[in-house]
């Protein structure tokens, strides 16, 4: 099996453990206020992730043209 992959497929595991383990303790409301701002944290720092690519491609690009 091809590394990644199975990492992958731990992290998935992993991400719903954690999921099923805080959604035990919260009821629906505070779940849904919880769900939410975990996808607003992981929204952000894929904005963060996507600017930093593409400066750092950009910059790749002038160092190349130099």
């Amino acid at each position: 099996m091809d590394n990644c992959k199975h990492s992958a497929q731990q992290l998935a595991l992993i991400a719903s453990a954690v999921a099923i383990a805080l959604a035990e303790n919260f009821n629906a409301n505070e779940q849904n206020v919880i769900g939410n701002m975990i996808v607003q944290i992981g929204s952000t720092i894929l904005t963060i992730a996507a600017a930093t690519q593409s400066c750092e491609s950009a910059n790749s690009q002038n160092d190349a043209q130099k």
